[in-house]
This record gives C-alpha cells, structure tokens and sequence, in this order.
C-alpha cells in the first residue's frame, strides 16, 4: 500500500509538472497572439512612423502641387486625405491591416 501511494504520488507530481510546463507555453502563446494581432504591434509601428511619412511626402508634394497629404489613424485603420485648405480636404486611402481601400473622389474639379 505504501508503495502504491509513493507511485500514485510520483504520477501526480509528474502531471502537475506537465501541466505548469503546459500553461507556460499557453502563456507565451498567448502574449505572442495578442502583440501579432490588428492593434498590435504592427500597427503601434505603422502608428509611431506615420507622421514621419505624412511630413517626408508634403515635403516632395510641396514642390509640385498645390495640396498636401494628411494620416492619421482611428484606432483600426490608416487614413489618408487630400488636403486643400483646412476646410477642402477628400478621403485618399485608407488602410486596414491586410486591406487597402483607395477612394477617388470626382470633385477634383479635373475635368
């Protein structure tokens, strides 16, 4: 009976290290999941250099015509607009991770 109870004991100890290994690696998979996802890393990085693009492209758009570009984002997605005038601006693009959606507006007055 002692025997039986040292085994058992010994089976037990055995699981229970399995399944803290188990939950370990549950956890690892879980914080990879969540930093890899839509809001996560990804789109921080697309977030923090996205003022840098936006000032890089005016800069070029500057010398040849007469509007500028601004990007901002809403939490989900990137969105690009033609910018005019503080009151005259057009939606250009907008980004979803692993979608592009580009908008072309008809009031361009390009006829």
């Amino acid at each position: 009976m002692l025997e039986s109870n040292k085994t058992t004991e010994k089976v037990t100890l055995d699981d229970i290290e399995k399944l803290t290994k188990t939950y370990k690696e549950f956890e690892a998979y879980d914080f990879y999941i969540k930093a890899i996802k839509r809001d996560g890393v990804p789109y921080r990085l697309v977030e923090d250099i996205l003022p840098q693009v936006e000032k890089e492209v005016n800069k070029f758009l500057d010398q040849i015509v007469d509007f500028k570009i601004l990007l901002n984002t809403d939490g989900k997605n990137v969105n690009g607009y033609i910018v005019y005038s503080e009151e005259t601006y057009w939606p250009l693009i907008r980004f979803r991770y692993g979608e592009v959606h580009i908008f072309i507006s008809d009031k361009s007055g390009f006829n």
